[in-house]
């Protein structure tokens, strides 16, 4: 990797090396490493950025949303640092190009891994990390900026992103149970959802979450 790809990975994550050498491990695979004496690959870093990664987004979460019930917090901290999720952010990142990977096949098929494209990611983490002694400031800012913009946007759980989109509009949410029928000798439960103390729309379900989960996909559908 040369100093002019070094400039445009800084340049797209959006923070300058001071140790240019973890910026290097952070893109070197295992298959580049084993290839070559003396080299380093990413998986250290990767074991620091992924603790790294599940502190910093349980933290922001807690202060973002203070209402949030414990259940509520970790659906959405599991959608955000699903592995499809992190891909998908190198992928707009275009950054999983600047890999070091060994010859032959391992090129391609690293280079279209979303495992490994995960990996990469939290490799930045740590390495950030590193680079400032282990103090997470500069790693945190990394997160918001590429990560946590995508918070819920792959999530099918309605009621949770209802819960954030409202939370950030400072306005209160409630389900109220209206009713209780039997459909083919199954339940079948009637929520109306409340926003603000006003009736928003009704869902359905055989259980009372299901119902509020129906309600909830239909106030984003309208």
């Amino acid at each position: 990797m040369g100093n002019n790809d070094i400039v445009e990975i800084e340049h797209i994550i959006g923070y300058t090396f001071r140790n240019k050498e973890l910026l290097l491990r952070a893109f070197t695979h295992s298959s580049y490493a084993n290839e070559h004496r003396n080299v380093t690959s990413y998986e250290r870093l990767e074991f620091l950025g992924d603790a790294a990664l599940g502190y910093i987004t349980a933290l922001d979460l807690y202060q973002t949303y203070p209402s949030y019930k414990e259940g509520q917090l970790s659906k959405i901290r599991a959608g955000t640092v699903d592995r499809n999720t992190i891909a998908g952010v190198v992928d707009e990142m275009d950054i999983v190009k600047f890999i070091k990977t060994g010859s032959g096949n391992a090129q391609d098929n690293i280079r279209t891994s979303v495992k490994a494209k995960c990996d990469l990611f939290e490799a930045i983490v740590g390495a950030i990390a590193l680079d400032n002694d282990g103090k997470l400031d500069e790693a945190t800012d990394f997160l918001k900026r590429f990560l946590f913009s995508h918070i819920n946007l792959s999530s099918k759980d309605y009621k949770s992103r209802l819960y954030e989109l409202c939370s950030r509009e400072n306005k209160e949410i409630s389900f109220v149970v209206t009713g209780k029928t039997l459909n083919d000798n199954k339940p079948l439960f009637t929520v109306e959802l409340h926003i603000d103390g006003e009736k928003i729309c009704v869902g359905t379900g055989c259980n009372i979450k299901s119902a509020e989960q129906n309600a909830s996909q239909i106030y984003f559908q309208k």
